[in-house]
Order: structure tokens, then C-alpha cells, then sequence
């Protein structure tokens, strides 16, 4: 559990950092479950974290696509 709690907190403090809430808060539910000895539905957390992870990788993807496209030559309004 230790192991599980540790790598919560680490996504739940980088997720957070990104502004990703969903996934902190996600993260943050599982690192407390595990501090407190017991992830009573294990499988399900990670369903949540990985699909907010999914989301997550999305907008980021869709951001570098805009900041790319935003910088690219030519691509100016004239």
C-alpha cells in the first residue's frame, strides 16, 4: 500500500500543477484509501484515474498542437 499511496501522491501533486483537477482529486482519493491501510475497490480507482489520465493526455496533446500551430512560420493573421 505504501508503494501505491507514494505514486498517487507524486501524480496527484504533478497532476495538480498542470491543472489537471480531476486527476489530482482522484489521485488524492486513492493515496488517502492507502494511508489508511484499505483500497476497498482498487480496480475501480484506477478506472478513474486512468480515464481522467486519458483526458488529461488529450488536452495537453490538443494545447501542443495549438501552441505549435500559434508559433508556426506564416501562420500570422495578416
Amino acid at each position: 500500500l505504501d508503494a501505491i499511496r507514494r505514486s498517487a501522491h507524486t501524480i496527484k501533486g504533478t497532476s495538480a500543477t498542470l491543472g489537471a483537477r480531476a486527476l489530482s482529486e482522484k489521485c488524492k482519493q486513492l493515496e488517502e484509501q492507502a494511508r489508511g491501510g484499505t483500497v476497498p475497490d482498487a480496480a475501480a480507482s484506477l478506472s478513474g484515474i486512468e480515464k481522467a489520465y486519458r483526458v488529461t493526455e488529450a488536452a495537453l496533446r490538443a494545447e501542443i498542437v495549438r501552441e505549435t500551430v500559434s508559433i508556426a512560420p506564416g501562420s500570422a493573421p495578416e
